[in-house]
């Protein structure tokens, strides 16, 4: 490993405070049982809203047109809806299953069933939260088909206008968070983070090593930012909503001017992990888990790489 290490400028927060980044680390999805319940009727209404909208036609012979179109299209998206949640569902159960067997196995091993981890190290999630940005924003697309049908074979109020401009705004946001995250895989590749030992736990150091592929020209910084993220479920009146919220945060920042030119292939990071803040939980729901955020500042498309580290607490078995 390089001998230069980021200096320990920190600044460590504890508490707790919403997260407002847009990342992807992981895709909330409702429990297994719920997805199960909820896909059959969902299913249901697709088809027999599709069922409707073909029975219903203006005239015999006549291909599908206005609200019968818009009764086709949100039928079978609502069957597409239904399908998905009951192939998620089932993959849920069987690992649900799978981390209950291994619990009973290995109760003090949570890291052995909770997440497929490589104990060597692992690669960036830009690939992964390009590819989430897109199928959000193409979902957003199809879902605001029919409304655009309807403003356009009628007259549109200007909140009906003003609605459909929000998600239509949104989907675009999307689509350009996800060509910016591809332009920054194609200029940067796949990163990836070598652990020094695994897992790491609190009250130790994690030291990893961030090795890049050969970028040419040095960064003008390079920060690193270590945070433990818990996600929770928070009921208001009669909505429930996933939040993420961060549990502990720490930074440093390496610059030329201290550090040298920042221009090698590897670099060695090192953070106290407090022992009072608790370890990854991926097997529950919600979940927990522990990230570490690069980012170098640069002419250009700008370097940044998002890794799940492995931090767990001891856990003692009797």
């Amino acid at each position: 490993m390089s001998r230069t290490q980021a200096p320990p400028i920190e600044r460590p927060r504890s508490g707790v405070r919403v997260r407002s980044s847009i990342t992807w680390a992981h895709s909330p999805t409702a429990p297994a049982p719920i997805q199960l319940i909820m896909a059959a009727p969902c299913v249901a209404a697709g088809i027999f809203v599709v069922r409707m909208g073909l029975l219903e036609k203006a005239q015999p012979g006549e291909g599908l047109q206005g609200m019968n179109l818009v009764l086709v299209w949100v039928g079978a998206l609502f069957g597409l809806a239904g399908m998905g949640m009951l192939a998620t569902g089932v993959r849920g159960l069987f690992r649900g299953a799978r981390i209950a067997r291994l619990r009973r196995e290995r109760p003090g091993e949570p890291w052995l069933w909770d997440h497929a981890w490589d104990t060597e190290g692992a690669s960036d999630m830009t690939g992964l939260n390009a590819r989430r940005a897109f199928v959000s924003a193409v979902a957003i697309v199809l879902f605001m088909v029919p409304f655009h049908i309807i403003a356009a074979k009628a007259p549109a109020g200007i909140i009906w206008k003003i609605g459909i401009g929000v998600f239509d705004l949104v989907a675009l946001l999307l689509l350009l968070h996800a060509i910016y995250l591809t332009l920054r895989r194609a200029r940067w590749g796949v990163s990836r983070l070598r652990f020094s030992r695994f897992p790491f736990a609190p009250g130790e150091r994690l030291d990893v090593q961030l090795m890049l592929r050969d970028i040419g020209s040095g960064f003008d910084s390079l920060s690193f930012s270590l945070r433990c993220i818990q996600e929770r479920y928070v009921r208001r009146g009669r909505n429930t909503t996933l939040e993420r919220e961060t549990l502990h945060e720490a930074s440093q920042t390496m610059k030329p001017e201290s550090d040298g030119p920042l221009t090698r292939p590897s670099y060695d990071i090192s953070f106290p992990l407090p022992a009072e803040v608790p370890g990854t939980d991926l097997g529950g729901s919600p979940i927990r888990y522990w990230e570490l955020e690069a980012r170098g500042a640069t002419g250009g498309v700008d370097y940044g790489a998002t890794f799940r580290v492995p931090v767990y607490s001891r856990v003692l078995v009797s």
